[in-house]
């Protein structure tokens, strides 16, 4: 027969070691990622009155993840949807500083965004959410 106090620590031990490495994997994890250099120069407090479309699966470099993404006539805003973006803000790219290219070729189509003041950082996004993307910065050029 089992040993009732083993039944009774486990889940209190098991809480006790998990939750405390699981949150510190979460913080290296978040700091090494491309969001935070995004963040040094983007990051962004104030409201978005924009067109915002939720959950779009974007690929940052290498990670792939869903963003809420909006777009203005000032620019582009991404932001994490709260599950995935706890502790990371809220960043707006003016579009001077945003330049969208065709991807590599592949069955879906891909386009590459890259920033101007985040060289080493790219967002990979479908080609109808990049051809938006693209149409909207035109249109802020051109009316500026």
């Amino acid at each position: 027969m089992a040993d009732p106090t083993i039944e009774i620590l486990f889940p209190a031990v098991f809480l006790a070691v998990f939750v405390p490495f699981a949150a510190g994997l979460y913080h290296v994890l978040k700091r090494i990622g491309a969001w935070p250099v995004l963040a040094r120069s983007y990051r962004y407090a104030g409201p978005f009155r924009g067109t915002i479309l939720k959950w779009r699966p974007v690929r940052l470099n290498r990670k792939r993840m869903p963003v809420n993404l909006g777009i203005d006539r000032a620019g582009l805003c991404l932001e994490q949807p709260f599950v995935f973006g706890v502790g990371n803000g809220r960043l707006f790219i003016p579009w001077e500083d945003v330049e969208v290219a065709e991807g590599r070729p592949s069955v879906f189509g891909t386009v590459r965004i890259r920033f101007r003041k985040a060289p080493g950082v790219t967002l990979h996004v479908s080609r109808r959410l990049g051809l938006r993307i693209a149409g909207a910065s035109i249109d802020a050029a051109s009316a500026a």
